[in-house]
């Protein structure tokens, strides 16, 4: 009963934080609207919505570094970022496949193969500069800066080949650009929404846009804590919660982070994509999908490595178990964009041939992790 009790206690916490993630995140696509108004079609969803909808990842690593205090911290951060990254690439396209029949819309996903060449490259050189960094021994504060400084050299080049284009969108005026209506008392605490309470104006403009994206970082952050309090809860064997010893299931850190912190962080990607999508923005929704992993595997990972070693004064020591865990799992991720990017890209869109293809490779990663997760004896990369 105590196990049960153990594990129910911290799923419900995760299903809380979950809904806070999409609640805070949900405030931000307005801002993003207003502020990624000029951006070229396709670069939109790869900084702005990336950026914003990555938030829950970057603060997640963030927190499990200084939370746990250990290279299980790390860990923690590389599983969420890790699963997610499956997620975006895998779930969140077939989400909107199923959101666009629903609705009569459209029966695939039209794509850009300049976009997915410029965002899946990036990707798999990114994914590759972080096998390389995880095969040391220590991850000192270098490791973190070469992180960070990989996306803001993607960030240059996808803004520098925005001014070649001329895709933009058309010009709008700030009242086009509506947050939300201002709405009850009960309505807004429900919706997690107190700005719309101390600002008069149901339109948008800078200074709001501004407000509204620190808003988001808070709320976000409250969230993202129940998230990695509820995942440590989950991985230890035992726990104390309200005077109660209760027992979680034992598993390490990152594989819980992988499944459902993931699940629970990808909540904003998923949301941000499927709008983008039922307003024809195709370049935006996928952009967004790869674009977010760009930002997560560099800057979600790179900045938080970077704020820790800097203020602990020391590098995050790797356990061999936790090298090797690391290592393998970011190659198996790096096999299946080349497959998946791979299958986009021959099909040039996003079909029920290619939805059936990354479901199948979607329910064998899980399959995989499972099976690690109980010490079954599956071959891994040697590293």
């Amino acid at each position: 009963m105590l196990t049960i009790i153990g594990l129910l206690i911290p799923l419900l916490i995760i299903v809380i934080s979950s809904y806070i993630i999409w609640k805070g995140t949900d405030l931000f696509d307005g801002a993003a609207s207003y502020l990624g108004r000029n951006l070229s079609h396709g670069v939109k969803g790869a900084t702005i919505n990336a950026i914003g909808s990555s938030m829950p990842e970057f603060l997640s690593t963030l927190i499990f570094l200084f939370y746990l205090d250990s290279s299980e911290g790390l860990s923690g951060g590389i599983g969420i970022t890790a699963g997610s990254a499956i997620f975006n690439l895998l779930v969140i396209p077939i989400a909107i496949m199923g959101t666009l029949k629903f609705r009569r819309m459209d029966s695939h996903i039209k794509i850009s193969r300049r976009v997915i060449l410029r965002d899946g490259g990036a990707l798999l050189a990114i994914n590759i500069l972080l096998i390389l960094i995880l095969r040391s021994q220590a991850i000192y504060w270098y490791h973190g800066l070469i992180l960070s400084c990989s996306y803001l050299l993607y960030f240059l080049f996808i803004w520098n080949q925005m001014k070649k284009v001329k895709d933009k969108p058309e010009a709008k005026n700030d009242r086009e650009y509506e947050i939300k209506a201002l709405g009850s008392l009960k309505q807004s605490l429900c919706d997690l929404d107190l700005v719309t309470l101390v600002f008069p104006s149901r339109y948008t403009n800078k200074k709001l846009s501004m407000v509204y994206i620190i808003y988001t970082v808070l709320i976000v952050s409250i969230g993202t804590w129940l998230l990695v309090y509820s995942i440590e809860q989950i991985s230890a064997r035992e726990y104390m919660f309200w005077g109660y010893k209760l027992h979680g299931i034992g598993f390490p850190t990152v594989f819980v982070s992988l499944i459902l912190g993931a699940a629970a962080s990808s909540v904003p990607d998923t949301l941000l994509s499927i709008k983008d999508a039922l307003k024809g923005n195709y370049k935006d929704a996928i952009s967004n999908c790869i674009g977010s992993n760009i930002f997560d595997i560099s800057f979600a990972l790179g900045l938080p490595i970077l704020i820790y070693t800097l203020i602990k004064g020391h590098p995050i020591e790797l356990t061999p178990l936790l090298k090797s865990l690391n290592v393998n799992l970011w190659i198996i991720l790096f096999i299946v964009n080349v497959i998946t990017i791979g299958g986009i890209l021959i099909r040039g869109r996003i079909d029920r041939e290619v939805g059936v293809m990354m479901t199948i490779i979607y329910l064998a990663f899980i399959t995989y992790v499972v099976v690690i997760s109980l010490g079954g004896e599956i071959p891994c990369f040697v590293v």
